[in-house]
């Protein structure tokens, strides 16, 4: 949607309209690449007009996660907005915040409105707090979740199996203990879900970003099939 800008605010014009008094919100980044700044700034003081709020990714399209990004642009932005449109439109960034202190920061420094925060409450659940998690809370946190995963997963087939599609928040909600008894009650059978121990993994390299020796410690990771192979290999990285 960002390569046809004008469709795109079109587009946002009449959904604006059709939510009426509701709030409506945008979530865009910086620019496409380098010859799309100003354009993409043009986008989004028009798109102002329309949004209660909109988040502004601070890279590119083509930067992804990389860590190559123009800090000021998403504070020129705000800066430009309160200075020359009679709007109330608030600037919410979306870019690499690494903690709670560094989201206030943030927020100060260039005088945002808010702050989105995804994949950093992964490898640092505590973000949102002054709290910093230590490496036994980090260890109770992913081990808490990968009995999740699977409990839910089991869940979702027991639900399959007796040809019951639908599944109710009320259907995932169980108590630790249960869970635990899941996993013990499986641990020595074919049907542990290894297809949920293969999709953990990718969340699983987040949880440990920024750890020394976790690069090296994802290779072993790798080729982990086996619930208790891998709660072995979490429990003794976080030992080291």
């Amino acid at each position: 949607m960002l390569k046809d800008k004008e469709k795109t605010l079109k587009i946002i014009q009449e959904l604006s309209e059709v939510q009426g008094p509701l709030p409506f919100s945008l979530k865009t980044r910086a620019w496409l690449n380098d010859s799309d700044k100003e354009s993409q700034r043009f986008f989004i003081r028009e798109a102002n007009k329309y949004c209660s709020k909109i988040s502004i990714h601070g890279r590119t399209l083509k930067q992804l996660y990389t860590w190559m990004a123009d800090r000021n642009f998403i504070a020129e932005i705000k800066k430009d907005i309160e200075t020359n449109w009679d709007f109330e439109c608030k600037i919410i960034w979306n870019w690499w915040i690494t903690s709670y202190n560094d989201a206030e920061n943030k927020l100060s420094d260039f005088n945002l409105d808010g702050i989105m925060i995804g994949q950093a409450a992964i490898w640092n659940p505590r973000i949102f707090t002054p709290h910093e998690p230590t490496s036994e809370e980090k260890l109770e946190t992913i081990l808490k979740h990968l009995d999740y995963s699977i409990a839910c997963d089991q869940r979702f087939d027991e639900k399959v199996a007796n040809k019951l599609w639908e599944i109710t928040i009320q259907d995932l909600n169980i108590p630790i203990e249960r869970l635990e008894d899941r996993i013990r009650e499986n641990q020595n059978k074919s049907d542990l879900q290894p297809h949920t121990i293969v999709e953990f993994r990718k969340f699983l390299f987040q949880y440990v970003k920024w750890i020394p020796w976790s690069k090296e410690w994802k290779q072993q990771v790798l080729s982990c099939k086996d619930y208790q192979e891998l709660k072995n290999q979490i429990i003794d990285f976080f030992s080291k």
